[in-house]
């Protein structure tokens, strides 16, 4: 690296993170965020009515649910992006997040290791909390 800069990347699968969304907390995110409310209205009623159906050797269960995004729907990781489009503003300043889907990598540099070591370690603290108010 430049200038004599150490630099710590740690990458976090957000585990379980589609079935974990509030739909009022997205709906609201998405207000927040200037989200057409049509568009809105659309992704609430979409993601309110919905049936899961479990298939076993002698029984089928149907089940309704309104929490999470379903898996495999191209909407899913756009709306999940959406949800959590503010933790950077958890985390430290100098620690740069990269987002894709449920996969989430945290970057820091600098020119002393136990400072990285340090804001990382602070970075994952805030982002243990940042999850636990989401769900």
């Amino acid at each position: 690296l430049m200038q004599n800069r150490i630099a710590a990347a740690v990458s976090l699968d957000l585990s379980s993170a589609y079935d974990t969304v509030s739909l009022p907390a997205l709906v609201s995110k998405l207000f927040v965020l200037g989200i057409p409310h049509r568009f809105i209205t659309h992704v609430h009623k979409w993601l309110s009515y919905r049936q899961l159906t479990f298939v076993g050797s002698q029984h089928t269960l149907t089940r309704s649910t309104v929490k999470g995004l379903p898996q495999g729907c191209v909407l899913s990781p756009i709306l999940f992006s959406l949800y959590i489009s503010d933790v950077g503003i958890q985390l430290p300043k100098e620690i740069q997040p990269f987002l894709y889907a449920d996969d989430l990598t945290l970057v820091c540099s600098g020119t002393r290791f136990d400072g990285v070591d340090a804001r990382m370690r602070e970075a994952l603290s805030s982002l243990t909390q940042y999850c636990q108010l989401l769900s």
